[in-house]
């Protein structure tokens, strides 16, 4: 004990300020561009930005200054030798950042996208057209523009990750440089995240962005639009605002910068030590001779809807996470060995059974590789035999991730950015919940605490209604920049009935509730991607921005829960179950982090329907309506509510005028109610036991719980029947319970038979 601890102290000693952070990169390289005819002055900003970049973050970077002779030329040379030289591999990140000046869109084409030496005349080159080099990099590609127009529609095809973060958007302007320029700001904000120990997620960082340049005074333009240096930059012009688009070919994870990784310090090696979790990162499957025969046997008959590197991305995740155990990272002392013995009982348990699967999985490999499985199967059945197998790991590989997640939010005695630097957690994919805890705690700690949310300027949004959508519709398709967007808007409270402005609290709480909304999270909770918020003075409206779900049809609306019990006059029982299953896993997670919905309803659950679809997939449901949310701590609102239509979702406590502040079992109430719509394929308005007068709520649970037990087994088994009625009860069933322990029982008694019960 003594000599582990020793070796961890030493280990912390030496590398302090050394390894601030992990980097999913194993080379960055930032090219830096300017003109060689500088009238603005850039070069003492790029100078800045090469010197962060490489001295702050550890990566490499050259600037090259555009020449006026032959600059189209010259700049096509650069930019293939630079491709060519740093983004060849995979796992790598080039970065390509230009600072000058740039062309006012052309009305005939506005894809274009011109830069030039000069603000008038001078030497000038058509950068659309050289853009499209970068799509052909086989690692990552970031593109960071500090010009005017920067924004303009040229996208692509990239594969993998490609991100565009630019000071303005087409037909805006932006200040010369100085201590308001968007490379300034920029600077600032990476050097105080890098500093910190920080990642830097991309998206994140636009929304950051976007706060610093955002007045204060609420007023429509920012007061540094006044520029003596150049002449047209002033209160008159648009106000320019950064924006963020993601040009990658399929949805990804926004780029995170983080300071590379060095060789090991002297002083650390020197020592032999035993294996710890952060060995377990340096796990890959060139090194793990099982993990690539699982891999490769899986790859020679994978089914059509997994790629390649999917499966590789799997199979390496189950083996770093096997190796958790291999590898001792319950010592005394680490994240894991300080954990609760219960906790730490659990994720052995799911280790055991995702290394029994990976040990099955591998004796199949092996027996294939000498041809004694081969037999006569055709490829369609060694196909689906391989969807299975890829099914049972990716199943056994979640169940060591949420417990871990689990013992790490809920149920541990160290500190969340602890966690975070331990390579155990990180392996489990944990960070993003980890942050947004670590966002939601923020408020419970800080009432006064405002974040820096991306309030989008007023008019940024252009929507479009189709012909089949009513005006008065929630959700509405628009843009943003060229950017496809839907926009849920509700109404604001205000402070007398002829102002147009929101009240205080109002506005604080849709910021806080952006700011969580915006950070990065898994696709199980089911919460499309935010873009920041608008509110409209004149509607008294806020709208929250949202990007769409890949390859929706935006000819065809959104639909919600609550119409599709009308206007889908039979679903099978599968699709019912499949998504009761996806909304409770959805709750789940919000609830593990410390976020309560408080208006999970059916009205709140909607659907977009794909390009290759006619109709609504039901099976991937995406929720909305958090306008009230809120961590699951914070006060509660007491607002009164006495409509049974108001109240049906609602716990008997939260009825009328609530007393009893609003808890998540509250919130697990609301899906109960949800999944006894989905058992009797209606609405719960219409149900016979609302109808009585007057209506009792204590006693319409009572008699819900009845009609659950009665008829709900006979219509859709058993097991749904058992989940709707724990729902009710949750409440009763997890008092005096802790938070950890209250977890599990939503695991064991509404998950677990919801995903046993999925054909």
């Amino acid at each position: 004990m003594a000599q582990e601890r020793e070796i961890l102290d030493e280990f912390k000693q030496v590398t302090d300020n050394y390894w601030l952070t992990h980097s999913e990169y194993t080379r960055v390289n930032a090219l830096l561009l300017y003109w060689t005819e500088d009238d603005l002055g850039v070069a003492a900003e790029v100078t800045r930005l090469q010197r962060v970049f490489e001295k702050d973050f550890a990566f490499q970077s050259t600037v090259y200054q555009i020449p006026s002779k032959n600059c189209t030329t010259e700049l096509n040379f650069q930019l293939a030798s630079f491709i060519r030289q740093h983004a060849s591999e995979q796992g790598s990140l080039i970065i390509v950042y230009y600072a000058g000046h740039a062309d006012e869109p052309d009305q005939k084409n506005p894809g274009s996208s011109g830069w030039r030496a000069n603000l008038k005349e001078g030497p000038a080159l058509d950068w659309h057209l050289m853009q499209p080099a970068l799509y052909g990099a086989n690692g990552d590609v970031l593109v960071i523009l500090d010009c005017c127009h920067a924004a303009l529609k040229t996208r692509g095809s990239k594969k993998g990750k490609m991100e565009l973060l630019a000071a303005c958007g087409s037909g805006s302007r932006v200040p010369s440089p100085g201590k308001l320029s968007f490379t300034s700001i920029l600077l600032g904000q990476l050097k105080q995240k890098v500093r910190n120990g920080e990642a830097i997620n991309i998206k994140s960082l636009h929304c950051l962005l976007w706060a610093d340049r955002l007045p204060t005074t609420g007023l429509s333009f920012h007061p540094f639009f006044s520029c003596p240096d150049i002449p047209w930059l002033t209160r008159d012009c648009d106000p320019e605002t950064p924006v963020y688009f993601d040009l990658s070919e399929q949805e990804t994870r926004s780029i995170v910068l983080q300071r590379l990784q060095s060789a090991t310090p002297n002083g650390f090696a020197r020592r032999h030590s035993p294996a710890t979790s952060f060995m377990l990162l340096k796990v890959s499957l060139n090194d793990d001779p099982t993990g690539l025969q699982i891999a490769d046997w899986l790859k020679s008959f994978p089914p059509k809807t997994i790629q390649d590197v999917d499966i590789e991305a799997l199979v390496l995740k189950a083996r770093r996470l096997e190796n958790i155990q291999e590898y001792n990272c319950f010592f005394p002392g680490s994240v894991l060995g300080r954990l609760p013995p219960a906790s730490q009982e659990q994720i052995l348990g799911g280790i055991w059974g995702l290394s029994h699967t990976i040990s099955s999985t591998a004796a199949l490999a092996e027996e294939s590789s000498k041809g004694l499985n081969s037999g006569s199967a055709d490829e369609a059945t060694r196909a689906n035999f391989a969807e299975k197998v890829i099914g049972d790991l990716q199943e056994k590989v979640q169940d060591v991730s949420d417990n871990i997640e689990d013992a790490v939010l809920l149920g541990a005695n160290f500190t969340l950015q602890e966690a975070l630097n331990d390579e155990a957690v990180l392996v489990a994919e944990a960070e993003d919940s980890i942050r947004l805890t670590q966002t939601i705690r923020q408020y419970l700690i800080d009432n006064s605490y405002i974040p820096n949310t991306a309030n989008l300027p007023s008019g940024a949004v252009t929507e479009e209604l189709t012909q089949r959508a009513a005006s008065s519709h929630r959700l509405r398709y628009g843009s943003i920049w060229d950017k496809k967007v839907v926009v849920e808007r509700f109404q604001y409270a205000t402070n007398a009935p002829e102002s147009l402005q929101p009240t205080e609290k109002a506005l604080l709480q849709v910021k806080r509730m952006v700011d969580q909304l915006i950070l990065p999270r898994k696709q199980d909770f089911r919460a499309l991607p935010c873009v920041g918020f608008v509110y409209e003075r004149h509607i008294k409206t806020f709208g929250i921005v949202f990007e769409l779900p890949p390859g929706c049809d935006q000819s065809k609306p959104p639909m919600t829960l609550l119409s599709a019990y009308s206007t889908r006059k039979r679903v099978a029982l599968d699709v019912r179950i499949q998504l009761a299953f996806s909304l409770a896993t959805a709750l789940g997670h919000f609830h593990r982090v410390g976020w309560v919905h408080k208006e999970f309803t059916s009205e709140n659950v909607s659907f977009f329907v794909g390009r290759d679809q006619s109709e609504s997939d039901l099976t991937r449901p995406w929720l909305f309506g958090f306008e009230c949310s809120r961590p699951g701590d914070a006060e509660s609102e007491m607002n009164a509510d006495y409509s049974p239509s108001g109240n049906l979702y609602r716990h008997p406590e939260r009825w009328g005028n609530p007393t009893i502040k609003f808890t998540k079992a509250h919130d697990v109430y609301s899906l109960g109610i949800v999944c006894l719509e989905l058992a009797l394929w209606k609405s719960a308005k219409g149900l016979r036991e609302l109808k009585e007068k007057p209506l009792n709520p204590w006693k319409l649970k009572e008699d819900l719980i009845t009609l659950v037990r009665k008829d709900i087994p006979h219509m859709v088994g058993q097991s749904m029947a058992d989940t709707i009625s724990t729902c009710l009860n949750f409440k009763e069933i997890t008092k005096g319970l802790s938070e950890f322990e209250t977890h599990q029982e939503f695991k064991l008694r509404i998950l677990g038979p919801l995903k046993n019960a999925r054909v």
